[in-house]
């Protein structure tokens, strides 16, 4: 049987995303030197308020971009796109937001 190529998962952060677009590389996410450099996916997960993604490289806006409700996530497939990843809130209030770094062994 032909085993399955499945991402593991190997950093887990989160962060407080306000009214200024925030890139994944910002230091205050905390990520380790070679983790976001050999990340295949992401999972970015919206746990209070909305926030907007993009990761193509164009700086999100309250309308502009991929919008996540609280409860949401969305996964980001290939090292470019990760690279990539800009998230602003949507609404009035910060959003708190999880990401998980996988990559496949």
């Amino acid at each position: 049987m032909p085993s399955l190529n499945a991402p593991s998962a190997y950093a887990l952060k989160g962060n407080t995303i306000s009214s200024t677009a925030l890139v994944i590389s910002d230091g205050s996410w905390s990520w380790g030197a070679t983790d976001l450099a050999e990340a295949d996916r992401a999972i970015v997960a919206c746990n209070s308020n909305g926030v907007v993604v993009t990761f193509e490289g164009t700086a999100p806006t309250s309308t502009l971009g991929v919008p996540l409700a609280a409860g949401d996530h969305l996964i980001v497939e290939g090292n470019d796109n990760i690279q990539a990843l800009k998230l602003i809130r949507s609404g009035g209030s910060d959003a708190a937001v999880s990401v998980q770094l996988e990559k496949y062994s």
